[in-house]
């Protein structure tokens, strides 16, 4: 078994990670002991590698498609690409969040629309091991379109388009969530874990 802490808040922080498999504790001996910790018996390799620093990262994405494209937020130096979005802050919203991000990436107005489904994912990065609770909406942002050049605010990132269809052949992660979005698109609701 292992424990994290939730990166972010919710209206109602028990009924989130129920839904997701999870249950509250305290760690003995921890100067955490009266804050919440989520727990998840698990046997995936991944989590031997967490400790009770890890945390869990809460991020509000947005799917925007436009004439069967769809919007990417991509690293300029990985050249991994992901849905746009970013992490949700104490006292805000999901839907806050992402239209936040989008404005401090993108320098555009937007709006997230239906909450499209979860996508929980574990992964090493630079050695270490993470954790996602990717919370998916659909997204319209306002003055782009895939004939109209993108620019990023943020030096390490960058954007494009893609065609929808064609996910598997755009360095795209999670992978799964890209085979699982047109299905959310036409029946929201979906859950990866």
């Amino acid at each position: 078994m292992f424990d994290v802490r939730i990166h972010s808040c919710y209206s109602d922080t028990k009924q989130l990670p129920s839904l997701l498999g999870y249950e509250f504790s305290t760690l003995p001996n921890s100067p955490l002991k009266s804050k919440p910790i989520l727990s998840k018996k698990t046997n995936h390799a991944i989590f031997s590698q967490m400790t009770t620093t890890n945390t869990v990262e809460i991020i509000a994405r947005g799917v925007c498609v436009m004439q069967n494209q769809i919007l990417l937020c991509f690293g300029k130096k990985s050249g991994i690409a992901y849905l746009p979005g970013g992490h949700i802050d104490f006292g805000e919203t999901a839907r806050q969040a992402l239209v936040r991000e989008i404005h401090e990436e993108l320098g555009c107005s937007s709006q997230a629309g239906r909450f499209l489904g979860c996508c929980e994912q574990c992964f090493v990065q630079n050695g270490e091991a993470k954790a996602e609770i990717n919370l998916v909406f659909e997204l319209t942002v306002e003055g782009i379109s895939p004939d109209k050049p993108l620019s990023a605010t943020e030096d390490w990132i960058g954007f494009r388009w893609h065609p929808l269809n064609q996910l598997a052949t755009a360095r795209f992660e999670p992978a799964r969530l890209g085979t699982a979005l047109t299905d959310w698109l036409a029946h929201p609701g979906g859950h990866l874990e």
